[in-house]
């Protein structure tokens, strides 16, 4: 259960500034919400991909340097 001293505990060693009714708030909001069921579908999707990261064992993204490097190859065969 998410309770709202715990709350003010978490934001006070973690040194953040909230107004006073912030961690009351967020309390009232999670008191019907199982939060079992909210970390074990986190766990279970895992962690998302950055942005632009290439698929596990696949080829790494073009970059528009990579690309230019390659037009400079094959201007460089044809001469």
């Amino acid at each position: 259960m998410v309770m709202e001293g715990k709350i003010n505990a978490l934001v006070k060693a973690a040194g953040v500034n909230t107004g006073p009714s912030w961690p009351g708030l967020f309390a009232k909001a999670l008191a019907s919400v199982n939060i079992g069921d909210l970390t074990g579908k986190a766990e279970a999707s895992g962690p998302e991909p950055a942005a632009g990261a290439p698929p596990e064992g696949g080829p790494a993204p073009s970059t528009p340097a990579a690309l230019g490097e390659n037009k400079q190859a094959e201007a460089q065969k044809r001469i």
